[in-house]
């Protein structure tokens, strides 16, 4: 990939990792960079680090993110469907996310066609703009199942980018774009310092919100959606540590959330922004240096 960049003065990558629900944890380290206005060059995301980078780089600030998280208009935008399982009121934007694709499944099975209600909603927050025209330079990947590779998305429309990086497998739909099946891209790097640095980064700070494999009891493992966390977990866990090595700064914030379980965003948002304000004199640190 040909660099953005062709100026000799450091350029600092932000690099936002794939987790779930912990990925809310980057809104948390955002509010700190902001408030202290340390404003990376670039940013490189994955799955929710891409939801999170790319309303960033599109202009959406960290305090509406977090207002996003309980904003109280999604009970118009989606229609709850009458299935108990979503008898509760959802929490956020994310909760919406899981009951329009339930229910899209559940329609699918009966031969209904719907639209994307989560394209729909990204489209909603970030416009048409695309990529290529952000106020920086963002990027985000994707996994193609069809050619086995990785798709990154460098141009086009931010909200088609956004979707596609988010599909996590048996969880929300893929995309069909072309001749591709566009997956979760945590899938295939789920710390994209790689991606950062032929994007033009000289020095890259990766927010580490991998969780380590622990032993767990059998009995914990109670339904399916347990089931795809753990194997997730499994499957992501060598590959996650050894990507992290690759960056020059790395922001590790230990969260046990598990990564479908979206019911206290506040409190995970609230770990971030703790971890980094502990963090501040690294982050200046690393912010202030030249490569």
């Amino acid at each position: 990939m040909k660099k953005l960049f062709n100026e000799k003065k450091s350029r600092k990558g932000l690099v936002l990792m794939g987790g779930g629900s912990r990925g809310l944890a980057h809104v948390g380290v955002l509010e700190v960079l902001e408030r202290y206005n340390l404003k990376p060059d670039l940013v490189a995301g994955t799955s929710m680090g891409a939801i999170v980078g790319g309303f960033y780089a599109c202009g959406v600030s960290p305090l509406e993110m977090r207002k996003m998280a309980h904003d109280p208009w999604l009970e118009e935008y989606f229609e709850r469907p009458n299935i108990p399982f979503f008898a509760r009121r959802a929490h956020n934007f994310f909760d919406y996310f899981m009951v329009e694709n339930y229910k899209t499944k559940l329609l699918n099975k009966i031969g209904f066609s719907q639209k994307d209600k989560i394209e729909e909603y990204l489209k909603n927050v970030v416009g048409e703009v695309c990529i290529e025209n952000l106020p920086f330079p963002f990027a985000c990947n994707a996994l193609d199942l069809i050619s086995g590779q990785e798709i990154v998305f460098t141009q086009g429309k931010l909200y088609k980018a956004l979707r596609s990086s988010m599909s996590l497998p048996l969880v929300f739909e893929p995309i069909r774009a072309d001749d591709m099946l566009l997956v979760d891209g945590g899938l295939v790097d789920n710390a994209p310092v790689e991606l950062a640095r032929k994007m033009g980064a000289d020095l890259t700070l990766v927010v580490d919100i991998h969780r380590s494999f622990k032993k767990m009891e059998p009995e914990k493992i109670r339904n399916a959606f347990q089931l795809l966390q753990r194997t997730a977990e499994a499957i992501l866990v060598k590959s996650n540590e050894e990507r992290v090595k690759k960056a020059d700064f790395v922001l590790r914030i230990d969260l046990e959330t598990a990564i479908l379980d979206f019911s206290h965003p506040s409190e995970v948002i609230n770990q971030g922004k703790q971890k980094a304000q502990e963090s501040l004199p690294q982050l200046k640190k690393f912010f202030s240096k030249h490569h």
